[in-house]
């Protein structure tokens, strides 16, 4: 079964067609694209070793524009059948938001698709350059997503050299 169909099975028919929607306006912001590929790159750095030991090799996939709710970077840890998803968001008002289309029910629906997918352990992070706007995003974590949701600052940056200053 497609994970469409999988999505159209739990949510409905509008909340699929919102998933296949979030797929194809992933990459039309440029900006926002390359903040994306320097978290990623940030990530893949952070995995390295494990990404080169030869036990841990087949473990981790790295996905950018997953099929996901939570879309934007998903590592998948194969053996451990864990999934951390990442969604970044550069703007300033960036908030958790209700109902359809919203962060919060992006966070909630990623982890309702993968515990049917029968994924042992998923975490999910927002992602936000502003560190005013993560610790307001931190005191209002919705309750139904706090057991599992992180959020990360990661500065905003015009150069990969740049966001390798900040760790």
């Amino acid at each position: 079964m497609t994970i469409n169909k999988q999505v159209e099975n739990l949510f409905g028919s509008n909340v699929e067609k919102y998933f296949t929607n979030k797929q194809t306006g992933g990459n039309s912001n440029q900006k926002g694209s390359r903040y994306e590929d320097f978290f990623s790159i940030m990530q893949l750095a952070k995995l390295f070793q494990l990404l080169t030991n030869n036990d841990d090799k087949d473990d981790i996939k790295i996905y950018a524009q997953a099929e996901a709710f939570v879309d934007d970077l998903l590592i998948k840890f194969q053996k451990h059948n864990i999934q951390h998803h990442f969604q970044l968001k550069t703007t300033s008002t960036v908030n958790w938001g209700s109902g359809l289309k919203s962060i919060g029910d992006d966070f909630y629906k990623q982890k309702v698709l993968n515990d049917n997918l029968r994924i042992e352990e998923t975490r999910t992070f927002l992602v936000c350059p502003n560190k005013e706007r993560v610790a307001h995003l931190q005191k209002r974590v919705p309750q139904n997503i706090a057991d599992f949701s992180d959020i990360i600052f990661f500065p905003e940056v015009e150069t990969i050299r740049g966001c390798c200053r900040f760790t």
